[in-house]
C-alpha cells in the first residue's frame, strides 16, 4: 500500500482518511434516503425544499450535516425524488365552450373542448 500511495503522491494516512470519509458519507446518504422514503410514503409529492425543512433538525441531532443544495445533489438512483409536474397548456377562451358530451373523467378539472 505504501508504494501505491507514494506513486499517487498521497501519504498512507491521507489514503485511509479518505476511505473512512467515503464510508461515513455513504452511511449518511443511506440514512438520509431512508428518512426521505419514510416521509414520501405519507406525502409522495413533497418537494425537496420542504423535505429539507422537515428533516433538518433530525439530521442535526444525528450529526448529519447536509444542506439544502446538497440534498438536491443526492443521487436519484433509488427513485425517491419526485419529478416536477409538466406545464399545462391553456387554450384561448374563444375556442373553449361547454359541451353536452363529456370528454374527460369527472375527477379531472377540465372543460370539454369544442372547436368553434
Amino acid at each position: 500500500m505504501a508504494r501505491a500511495c507514494r506513486y499517487l503522491g498521497w501519504s498512507r494516512q491521507a489514503y485511509y482518511q479518505d476511505r473512512q470519509r467515503q464510508v461515513e458519507r455513504a452511511e449518511q446518504t443511506d440514512a438520509v434516503v431512508r428518512q426521505v422514503r419514510e416521509v414520501r410514503l405519507r406525502q409522495p409529492r413533497i418537494g425537496t425544499r420542504k423535505l429539507h425543512h422537515l428533516l433538518h433538525e433530525r439530521w442535526q441531532a444525528q450529526g448529519i450535516a447536509l444542506g439544502r443544495d446538497a440534498l438536491f445533489g443526492v443521487p436519484d438512483e433509488r427513485g425517491y425524488w419526485c419529478r416536477p409536474g409538466g406545464r399545462t397548456t391553456r387554450l384561448p377562451k374563444a375556442i373553449i365552450a361547454s359541451a353536452d358530451i363529456p370528454t374527460c373523467s369527472s375527477r379531472d378539472r377540465c372543460r370539454c373542448l369544442v372547436l368553434i
